[in-house]
């Protein structure tokens, strides 16, 4: 087992992190394409939530995949890293979902969560 599947995962899972915020973009008439950020800029509520989970999703992506590259480049690539990448994408699915839904503190701690498995593969990787 190869955590190479979840990596791949990951930067879907991100990707289709825009899906709620495209839909709350539409809501407000039409979707902008020619100015998508001042668009989003302007969103409240759930639009806004989604947003920030969407750029939030960016920010944590690369710290994963970093740890997740290191795992393969040192041979700690196995099963145990690949749960634990399984685990950040569902974390990241999950944590998508809270923000939107505006469950802060139980979104928080999903975050916390797919921090430390992230984290978790740089202590694998130097192990």
């Amino acid at each position: 087992m190869s955590i190479i599947p979840a990596l791949i995962a990951a930067v879907l899972v991100t990707v289709g992190s825009k899906a709620p915020l495209a839909l709350a973009q539409a809501k407000t008439g039409r979707y902008d394409n020619k100015h998508p950020r001042a668009q989003q800029a302007k969103l409240e509520g759930w639009g806004a939530r989604a947003s920030a989970a969407h750029a939030n999703g960016w920010e944590a992506l690369p710290i994963f995949l970093a740890g997740g590259a290191l795992c393969v480049a040192t041979g700690g690539d196995g099963a145990t890293a690949a749960l634990i990448g399984w685990g950040w994408v569902l974390s990241r699915v999950v944590y998508t979902a809270l923000y939107v839904q505006n469950i802060d503190k139980v979104r928080s701690l999903v975050w916390g969560l797919g921090l430390a498995l992230a984290l978790s593969l740089y202590v694998r990787a130097a192990l």
